[in-house]
């Protein structure tokens, strides 16, 4: 019964699930100035929305959407709704997504293993106030002694489910 059910749930989510676009690093690239561009075929933002043509958005932003810009592309047409980074944004690949009538910026989630990303420094010279509360020891015994009937009860509803499932297939 449960592998009936587990293959019926990924038959389900195959259908139900969006659709994936295979993406390789070897779209990516980035300038001597940590500018990253992107020439592949991801066509939704970072939270699944999905683009908008380049093309419709060229008199609505003349000076973001222009061919020059577009340079892994022979033109805005080309471009179709992939992900790009027009305006040399520093937070690389983008798209503009529909949102509430109004067309918004919004990062892909391409190339960001390119990204730097910072360090935190070592050396802090701040104070921090920390209040200290008491545990009693009956706390954690407590906690342990839960946590075993728990996990008592579990193994043995798995060992039920085990018999359960070798009685029916043996």
């Amino acid at each position: 019964m449960f592998l009936h059910v587990l293959i019926v749930c990924t038959i389900v989510a195959c259908v139900t699930s969006t659709p994936t676009t295979a993406r390789s690093i070897a779209d990516c690239s980035i300038t001597k100035d940590g500018i990253i561009h992107y020439s592949g075929q991801q066509a939704l933002s970072k939270f699944g929305e999905e683009c908008e043509l380049w093309s419709h958005l060229q008199t609505i932003f003349p000076s973001v959407v222009t061919d020059p810009n577009f340079f892994n592309d022979a033109s805005v047409k080309e471009a179709e709704n992939y992900c790009r980074n027009p305006d040399n944004k520093g937070d690389g690949p983008w798209c503009y997504v529909l949102r509430s009538d109004k067309f918004e910026p919004v990062t892909c989630g391409v190339c960001e293993s390119l990204l730097t990303k910072p360090t935190a420094s070592t050396y802090h010279e701040e104070t921090v106030e920390t209040t200290t509360v008491a545990i009693s020891k009956n706390f954690f015994e407590n906690l342990r002694d839960e946590l075993m009937r728990i996990g008592g009860h579990i193994r043995k509803k798995f060992l039920e489910f085990i018999d359960r499932f070798k009685a029916k297939f043996a």
